[in-house]
């Protein structure tokens, strides 16, 4: 017993030398990442170098990953699905990477990893963004810019919208999804559902004018009335209108009916609006005699049934389920499907609604066509250049007093009021009896683009009617065609453009002015003037030099590197690749952004960090 006493003894004296022993040895820390740093600005082309500091590591063996949202839903690495689209993250490894294009305007997450003989570090990550307007929204007088940080810069006419503190306020300096504007005022989406309006007080800026509603939480969007009100649908599908009460802005003004739930869609003609349900029924409100009123029209039943909505300047046409169209609003101008028009059947297999301001016209299964509204400018397929509209009509294009069909054969039929559209023999000639393939229209002017690339125009010559009333040049290889109010701009194969129609709205270029011979990419037009971008990044402007034709009339600075350009009635916005904006035109309603300068300036920031 005593022995094993002290073998005991023993063994228990060696253990704890051992642990002494043990605890003198030295504990080989991780490497740990103390700094993580991004070189180079977030623009497109430029070369982004990734850098980091650590401790207890080999520099050399850091490991760099970066991914861009592309997505833009605030998660790094996904996938999600937009328009049936799938759209993913931007994945790349290494320590340099070059931004793109897709990049633009979106979040990126640097992240590392550090090494030694002994093991790894806990990745560290920083997130930049290159804080910059990305999209422009504009009214007849003033613009905003929405930002990638969900901030909103508005200038222009302070009344109209150009000053934030005009209408019923509220905070625009984070979370705005997105910004509608009507003619006189804009109203903000923001993420938590909430609604801010500005501008024009008694026109859609004062959210508090009106039939009045819950705008604090649960809207999913909103839909303008360009005469000055707004509707707002909710995720229960109610409504909640504001501004101008006879153009829409309060549910009340109307046929009645209830708005409280199952709305899906709404459409607006600018005097007022159509909510379309789930069950297919239709309630309208705003200006009874201009669409306000579902009673005032033609009748039938707007009960259920009805998948889509057409709106003009003063009245709705409804298109159902099997095809047939119901209308109402101003009888003279669309209104009664009975009234005024060419006649025909419209009880069932109509595909589409067209519109001008004045009247309708319906495309049926089998490529016939029927119009109805004011006889004179195109309610009557009768009153033109004559053509049949009976079978194989495939599109429809429109100036505000005529209309011209395209049929399958490449022919075109046109008619409305002759002067103005509605009569292709009206212009500078040509053959428009096969192979068009794209027609587009100014005020009252059409032009055809042919197979061959070639151009015929017709309708009034002082709106573009006649392709001999220009600068000049050969309508040969056209690939594209824009219009002002009154002037046409065809884009040849070689870059180089050719105008016509009145000199004011851009019919003629100046050639010691502006050089279009060449390495032009795309054509803008707004109502009284056309930019050009070239193929390196500059731009180049003709037409009312007081509404957008002259660039050097706004705020100033060197014009390059041109991403985006956005035209309004008399302002063109451009948006530049490092996300600069620049603005001409019509200096007092949006054309000089030079107030904003500050705010409008793009910079890198980081807006979130592991090492925080």
């Amino acid at each position: 017993m005593k022995r094993f006493i002290v073998l005991l003894l023993s063994f228990l004296i060696i253990s704890c030398s051992d642990d002494e022993g043990n605890n003198d040895e030295q504990v080989v820390p991780k490497p740990t990442i103390t700094e993580l740093r991004k070189e180079g600005n977030l623009i497109p082309g430029e070369l982004i170098t990734a850098s980091a500091s650590c401790k207890n590591c080999d520099p050399e063996k850091t490991t760099f990953t970066w991914i861009v949202d592309r997505n833009d839903n605030n998660t790094f690495g996904d996938t999600v699905e937009r328009d049936e689209i799938e759209v993913s993250d931007h994945y790349s490894n290494g320590a340099t990477y070059l931004f793109q294009s897709d990049d633009f305007g979106k979040k990126l997450k640097l992240m590392a990893k550090a090494y030694s003989p002994t093991g790894e570090s806990s990745e560290e990550y920083v997130v930049a963004l290159r804080v910059s307007a990305i999209n422009i929204q504009n009214n007849i007088s003033s613009v905003s810019a929405l930002k990638n940080d969900g901030r909103v810069v508005s200038w222009g006419n302070d009344r109209f919208g150009g000053d934030q503190n005009t209408g019923s306020g509220g905070d625009l300096s984070s979370d705005v999804l997105k910004v509608i504007p009507n003619n006189s005022s804009f109203a903000a989406l923001k993420d938590d559902g909430s609604v801010v309006a500005w501008g024009a007080k008694y026109f859609g800026g004062d959210t508090f004018i009106g039939s009045s509603g819950d705008l604090s939480s649960g809207v999913v969007d909103i839909i303008p009335s360009h005469m000055g009100a707004y509707a707002a649908i909710k995720e229960d599908g109610s409504i909640v209108a504001w501004g101008n009460s006879s153009f829409g802005g309060d549910v009340n003004h109307g046929s009645g009916g209830d708005l409280s739930s199952g709305v899906q869609r709404v459409v607006s003609n600018g005097s007022a609006f159509a909510a379309i349900k789930a069950s297919g029924e239709v309630v309208s409100w705003g200006a009874y005699n201009e669409g306000g009123d579902v009673r005032q029209g033609s009748g039938g039943d707007l009960t259920s049934g009805v998948i889509s909505i057409t709106p003009n300047e003063s009245a709705f046409a409804a298109l159902k389920k099997h095809g047939e169209v119901i209308a109402w609003g101003d009888s003279l101008q669309g209104g009664d499907v009975y009234l005024y028009g060419s006649g025909g059947d419209l009880s069932s297999g109509v595909l589409a609604i067209y519109a001008n301001p004045y009247s309708f016209a319906a495309l049926k299964n089998n490529g016939s066509v029927i119009a109805w509204g004011n006889p004179a400018f195109g309610g009557d397929t009768n009153a033109g250049s004559g053509g049949d509209v009976t079978a194989d009509v495939a599109d429809i294009y429109t100036t505000d007093y005529a209309y011209a069909a395209l049929k399958k054969n490449g022919s075109v039929v046109t008619w409305g009021h002759q002067a103005y559209g509605g009569d292709h023999r009206w212009g500078s000639g040509g053959d428009v009896s096969s192979e068009v393939i794209k027609i587009v229209s100014s005020t009252k002017a059409f032009a055809a683009l042919k197979k061959d690339g070639s151009v015929v125009a017709w309708g009034d010559w002082e709106y573009g009617g006649d392709v001999h009333f220009g600068s000049g040049g050969s309508l040969v290889d056209v690939i594209d065609i824009k219009a002002t109010e009154r002037a046409f701009a065809a884009l040849k194969r070689d870059g180089s453009v050719v105008a016509w129609g009145a000199e004011a709205f851009g019919g003629r270029i100046n050639a010691s002015d502006v050089d279009v011979t060449a390495e032009v990419v795309e054509l803008f037009a707004n109502q009284s003037a056309f930019v050009a971008l070239k193929k390196n990044g500059t731009a180049v402007a003709w037409g009312d030099p007081a509404h957008g034709g002259n660039i050097e009339h706004g705020s100033g600075g060197t014009l390059t590197n041109i991403r985006e350009i956005y035209p309004s009635e008399h302002v063109f916005t451009a948006l530049t690749q490092d996300g600069q904006i620049f603005t001409w035109g019509d200096l007092i309603h949006g054309g000089d952004s030079s107030p904003v300068k500050n705010e409008l300036t793009p910079v890198d920031v980081i807006i979130e960090s592991s090492l925080e």
